[in-house]
Formats: C-alpha cells, structure tokens, sequence
C-alpha cells in the first residue's frame, strides 16, 4: 500500500515539476515587509548561483509540524523557502518560520511551491548520484533522508530510493537537480585540511 502510494505520489511530482519547467523568468523588486536580506525571485528563476531547489514527499499521519531547514555536507546551507503571490505575481522568498506540515496531510515540496534550497554548493550534484540531507522539524527533530540528483525522472531500472519514517512523518522522493558547485572558498565535503 504504501508503495503504490509513493508510486503515485512520484508520478504526480514528475507531472507537477513538468509543468513547472517552461516558468517565465523576470526579476522581482523588493516588497515592503519581504524579510530583511531576502530578494524574492519570481517563479523559474532559481540562476542564483550556487542555489539548487530540493523536492521531497512528506506524509505527516499525526499532529501538525514544520520544517525549519536543514543540513547537508554538499553545501553551505540548506532554507526552507515559499512562493507567494505578490502584486499577482508568484515570488520565491526564504521562509524564516519553515514550512507547514499539516497533520493528516501530504505535502509536496518542489520548486515554484513550498521547497527547500541548498545554498553555497561545496560539490557538484552529479546526475545519478545521492549525497544526505538532514532535515530539521520542530517536533519530529532532525531526518537524515537520502536525496537523488536527477532531472525530473529517473531512468527505467534505477532502483527506488526508500522512504525514511520518523514518528508519524514519512519522506520520500527526495531529489535535487544536477548542478555545480559554486562555492570557490568553501571546503570540499570530501576534504580533510
């Protein structure tokens, strides 16, 4: 059962992240109230360099929760960041106070909605190939969950990647597109010095 829902649930994140791919790409001013130091994009503009969007699948079977952010060792940062309509127009922007994860709901974080972003990249996303992501909820506390670098979908015959369950949390679908590292005076996450 909860295979045939995750089968489902990736169909529907390869249609929804399809649709998003021909997003027009224009600059967005600052608003007044944005949060300070934070510059909205408008929707498909994710060229920020070293910044890659992360999708994931989050079945929360219990009480409400958020995700506040993350950690991984292949960049400098992982932010929770949202869209929101503005001067009807759609704009990304980081979300200080995470991202809603209500219970007896699933949530799809992917870019142009609700998603994490890897900031500052150390290594370079390498299509095919995993790297860890902690991610950090207020009441699940810290995941570490795999992620997969691929465009869109995955090959015919790459195995799945499992889902990770922690309390009444289920995550899965976890993916970054490729991407290089941008990070110049960052150390390598396979560095020793």
């Amino acid at each position: 059962m909860i295979r045939a829902a995750v089968l489902a649930a990736n169909v529907c994140l390869a249609c929804v992240l399809a649709a998003h791919a021909g997003a027009a790409t224009r600059a967005t001013p600052q608003r007044p109230g944005a949060t300070p130091g934070a510059t909205p994009s408008a929707i498909g503009q994710f060229e920020v360099p070293g910044a890659v969007p992360i999708s994931l699948l989050v079945q929360n079977a219990g009480a409400d929760d958020r995700l506040l952010g993350g950690s991984s060792p292949v960049a400098t940062s992982v932010e929770a960041h949202q869209t929101r309509l503005i001067d009807g127009r759609r704009v990304m922007e980081a979300a200080p106070d995470g991202i809603a994860i209500p219970g007896g709901k699933t949530v799809i974080l992917e870019p142009a909605a609700n998603h994490l972003m890897l900031l500052g990249l150390t290594d370079d996303l390498v299509q095919g190939e995993t790297f860890p992501l902690t991610l950090r909820f207020e009441r699940a506390g810290e995941v570490t969950v795999t992620v997969r670098v691929r465009r869109r979908v995955d090959a015919a015959g790459v195995a799945p990647i499992s889902p990770v369950a922690a309390g009444a949390l289920l995550i899965s679908l976890a993916s970054a597109p490729p991407a290089p590292a941008q990070c110049a005076t960052c150390p390598s996450a396979g560095d020793d010095s």
